[in-house]
């Protein structure tokens, strides 16, 4: 878990991805590989997913 979370810090650092999306990759890491799953994760990474796509959409039409 602490090898693919600093994979996406060091992504974010380099800009390869955005702060949304890292955010994003981030918290469905931790959901992924945590023992106790509890319903307010899944709460947490509701508002990053539309900020994620817009993210993703608008670096796609700059370049």
């Amino acid at each position: 878990m602490l090898l693919v979370m600093s994979l996406v810090f060091l992504s974010a650092m380099k800009r390869q991805i955005g702060i949304y999306t890292s955010g994003l990759l981030t918290m469905s890491v931790f959901i992924k590989f945590n023992s106790v799953i509890f319903n307010q994760y899944f709460c947490w990474v509701v508002p990053l997913l539309p900020l994620a796509s817009c993210e993703i959409l608008l670096n796609k039409d700059a370049k």
